[in-house]
């Protein structure tokens, strides 16, 4: 196991990653291959999937990664954050897209958190092989996955991802708004559930023809597994 980063006060401890063995790395390309999971503009032309009643909506965009790290989510998972820019699109050129893949780490790890971290894992090893960094031999170290997604606000560190292009397998939620404060699912006057669209990247493709372009800009979203 990978030792964890040393943190002062009551700042959380940012774990580093844990090596992810072959069988694991192929049973998470199939999980994430597998399954479902201001908004964004669907194009016009664009080949898309639906869910039942409009739940989601699922389809491509060229994009460009602008930053991959990782932090801690309020639940102690490992947070890791992809954000990639929109580019060549006919209705988001520009917009920034983010991917929040979350982990747990721990030895014993609930029933419940396996087929999360397989989905994780999964969509990291399509980023990986899509950037052309996904080892040879299947297998993935901690210490590679450190590397690729650093401590947040590390200074004088910077993702190898970063100014890669790609393809991002986009999805569009129509979900139940949550108040912030309270976290409670929001209704109105009438009882009616308030819905909202929320936009997030699942997965990646290779973009062989695009031009890796550099990007140094600082995002920040909030996103946490429920």
């Amino acid at each position: 196991m990978a030792k964890q980063s040393k943190s002062s006060g009551a700042t959380p401890v940012v774990p580093n990653f844990k090596d992810v063995d072959k069988a694991a790395t192929q049973a998470a390309a199939a999980a994430v291959a597998g399954g479902s999971q201001a908004p964004l503009v669907i194009p016009k032309d664009a080949k898309i999937s639906t869910g039942d009643k409009g739940s989601w909506t699922r389809w491509t965009e060229r994009a460009t990664v602008s930053q991959a790290y990782r932090t801690v989510a309020k639940s102690g998972l490992l947070d890791v954050t992809v954000v990639v820019k929109l580019r060549q699109s006919e209705k988001n050129n520009g917009r920034r897209v983010f991917g929040h893949f979350y982990i747990n780490i721990s030895n014993n790890i609930p029933e419940k958190h396996e087929q999360m971290n397989e989905r994780s894992i999964g969509a990291i090893v399509t980023l990986l092989v899509a950037t052309g960094f996904m080892p040879a031999g299947g297998a993935l170290k901690g210490t590679l996955l450190d590397k690729m997604f650093p401590l947040k606000n590390q200074p004088g560190t910077s993702s190898p991802l970063s100014g890669k292009a790609i393809i991002a397998n986009v999805v569009q939620e129509n979900t139940q708004q949550k108040d912030l404060k309270t976290g409670k699912l929001m209704v109105d006057d009438e009882g009616n559930k308030i819905k909202q669209k929320r936009d997030s990247v699942e997965s990646f493709l290779p973009d062989a023809a695009a031009v890796a372009v550099p990007e140094d800009d600082d995002e920040e979203e909030s996103g946490e597994e429920e």
